[in-house]
């Protein structure tokens, strides 16, 4: 019988290590993707301009708030274990641990969709209503940047983009007819 509780314990010991080796992951993968887009993202865009920032603001939350719920997560991990000889009915499946895992889950799918539809904006071929691109024309003059936007559509983008700022986006008050 002894043997029968020993190994029970050991698979509830197994559980918690791979709920912890799981949650683990997210966190590492989260804080990847984080580090990531922070430091390359100038070299991957580069001079370009930058569309859908909404998307790519919403994904670093969204991944910052799984870092934070991964981290809450392993804590209610360990805590519960704590209890895990004294209480033999305590398993992984706790609302404490689940409920910081879920929502660490859904926030890392919610900011990993965010940035893949930030990217497929930013990488994807630009195309208007008759099908055709766009051309994207970059013109310096002095330390300010000009940059047109322009197509087989009646319509300009205009950005006026000075040297300091890395990002430029068009208004709709730039928007003008050729």
């Amino acid at each position: 019988m002894a043997i029968l509780l020993n190994t029970m314990s050991d698979y509830k010991q197994k559980s918690f290590e791979l709920a912890n080796d799981a949650i683990k992951l997210v966190l590492t993968l989260a804080t990847g993707v984080l580090a990531f887009t922070f430091t390359f993202l100038k070299d991957v865009i580069g001079d370009n301009l930058i569309v859908g920032k909404i998307a790519l603001y919403i994904g670093w939350i969204l991944l910052l708030l799984t870092i934070f719920f991964c981290l809450l997560t392993l804590l209610a991990i360990v805590g519960t274990m704590e209890d895990l000889d004294t209480n033999s009915a305590i398993t992984v499946y706790e609302k404490n641990i689940t409920r910081f895992a879920g929502s660490a889950l859904i926030l890392f799918f919610g900011g990993m969709i965010s940035m893949v539809i930030f990217v497929w904006i930013n990488f994807s071929p630009v195309k208007t209503g008759s099908n055709e691109k766009k051309e994207i024309t970059d013109k310096r003059v002095n330390d300010t940047t000009v940059v047109i936007v322009s197509s087989t559509n009646p319509q300009l983008q205009l950005c006026i983009k000075p040297k300091s700022k890395k990002i430029c986006t068009p208004t709709k008050t730039q928007l003008i007819k050729k």
